[in-house]
């Protein structure tokens, strides 16, 4: 990488993070795609298809590519997070509009009653509004500019693709004072509500904006409500 990010962000030490989710409800997660960069060479690549044990939205769907027949033998996010947790709970984490994947990941977290991080970040498309001048900020467009293509939608491709723009812009300007901020999952419930009951509600608004969308109940969401 060019010039590098001062000691706060830990340049040379930090994971790329994309993630899809199955519907609009943006409580669960249906795949990951991670890379880790230590001491500036990129160790170690992750993808994985992630069970939501949720509805998948058919729009969702058309645009991930993934359907929930895909997913029916892949690891929830509580059998994954083993896997990744210490390592995101641990390091900085760089992505494309990266507080909405950290938004997603803290309310899939929450659902299944485990902790939720403070996640360390910086984010490429911050980055980009600040740093160029160009009709669109969308991530295949920057790096369509830069002559680069990819598989969209593809978590891994993506975060394939955050990592080369966090290259380009790395090598191009002056990143030296970029410092990491702080993202902390803050439930909007009140808090006089248990933690189980709140998940409920949650989820009973996510089934209900899905059946508002396609008019459609299936049987997971008649298991749900019983």
């Amino acid at each position: 990488m060019g010039k590098q990010f001062n000691d706060k962000a830990k340049a040379n030490n930090f994971v790329v993070l994309d993630i899809e989710n199955p519907n609009s409800r943006g409580n669960s997660i249906c795949a990951i795609g991670m890379l880790v960069i230590e001491d500036g060479t990129l160790t170690r690549k992750e993808y994985s298809l992630i069970n939501p044990e949720d509805r998948f939205d058919r729009t969702n769907s058309e645009i991930t590519g993934i359907t929930e027949s895909m997913v029916l033998n892949s690891p929830t996010l509580k059998e994954y997070w083993p896997e990744i947790g210490t390592v995101l709970s641990n390091s900085v984490i760089i992505g494309h509009n990266i507080k909405y994947d950290l938004s997603v990941l803290s309310k899939a977290l929450y659902r299944y009653d485990m902790p939720v991080p403070a996640f360390r970040y910086v984010c490429t498309l911050e980055l980009s509004r600040s740093l160029l001048s160009t009709p669109s900020y969308k991530l295949s467009s920057l790096l369509g500019s830069l002559g680069v293509s990819y598989d969209e939608h593809n978590a891994l491709a993506d975060a394939e693709a955050a990592y080369k723009l966090l290259n380009y812009l790395n090598s191009n300007f002056d990143l030296s004072s970029l410092s990491s901020n702080t993202y902390e999952y803050e439930h909007t419930l009140k808090r006089s509500l248990d933690s189980k009951l709140a998940s409920n509600i949650n989820d009973l608004y996510g089934i209900i904006q899905g059946i508002n969308y396609d008019g459609i109940v299936d049987s997971l969401e008649i298991q749900f409500l019983q």
